[in-house]
């Protein structure tokens, strides 16, 4: 119950604690004269210039963004197509023999001897 009274007390003392302030402070007043802006025209116009600038800029880095995407799907495109300059390097003399299973007791000598002997 002691609570409830003293949060009672303390919002009776803020309403005339905001009563008070109310009466001191002044009205609002509306101004006579539209307000002009203070900055001088030659500061205006570097600011309209700066956001045309920096629209410029803007879409200038959109393009090339946009452009590196497509450069970069290209070069994905011909990484996957690539063939291998030096793949003649891989067929080295008998990689046939390697190519099937070999059966053992059975020698296929004219295979044998047809290969090239390198020294």
């Amino acid at each position: 119950m002691k609570d409830s009274m003293d949060d009672q007390e303390l919002s009776a003392r803020f309403r005339s604690l905001r009563r008070e302030e109310a009466a001191q402070a002044p009205p609002f007043a509306v101004p006579e004269r539209p307000l002009v802006s203070s900055w001088p025209r030659l500061l205006r116009a570097a600011a309209a210039i700066g956001l045309l600038v920096g629209a410029g800029a803007t879409t200038l880095w959109l393009r090339q963004r946009r452009d590196t995407a497509a450069r970069n799907q290209l070069a994905l495109y011909r990484a996957s197509t690539w063939v291998v300059p030096t793949d003649f390097l891989l067929e080295t003399p008998g990689t046939d023999l390697l190519r099937r299973v070999p059966q053992i007791g059975i020698a296929d000598v004219a295979r044998i001897r047809a290969m090239p002997i390198d020294r």
